[in-house]
């Protein structure tokens, strides 16, 4: 494990050349990603997670959201906010808060609960509150 902290220059290296690393030699975008992960692990993984937790109430994987957020850089070559990344003055701060957003949306979206879902559970509820499952009334 690397002691030496990236610098913002080095986040930006990394984000303008990540789309291009299936391209090139595997053994060294293997080794690229590796550190880019590794780095996430300590700068972005924590705020995502305290976020997350704080806005849905949910617990993630620091692995996970490490790989989450690479992946996110990795495919985000027409993305606006990639080129906010590169341009801002604090990147580190602004991709916690992309994958934080990104996080939350896909929580949502795989919790979402559709408009048939809630007719079937308000079946439910009616049905579990007939006569005929509770008894007959206590007198």
């Amino acid at each position: 494990m690397s002691t030496t902290r990236w610098t913002d220059r080095e986040l930006r290296d990394f984000v303008l050349s990540a789309p291009l690393l299936d391209g090139g030699e595997k053994v060294l975008a293997d080794v690229a990603r590796a550190r880019f992960i590794e780095e996430l692990g300590i700068r972005v993984v924590p705020v995502v997670q305290k976020s997350v937790l704080a806005t849905v109430g949910v617990s993630t994987s620091p692995e996970g959201v490490a790989l989450f957020a690479c992946d996110l850089v990795e495919n985000s070559r027409w993305d606006s906010r990639r080129d906010w990344l590169l341009m801002c003055s604090s990147p580190w701060g602004f991709l916690a808060e992309w994958v934080t957003t990104d996080v939350v949306k896909s929580h949502r979206a795989a919790t979402r609960r559709s408009k048939k879902d809630l007719r079937v559970l308000e079946g439910i509820a009616e049905a579990s509150a007939r006569r005929a499952i509770d008894g007959p009334p206590a007198e």
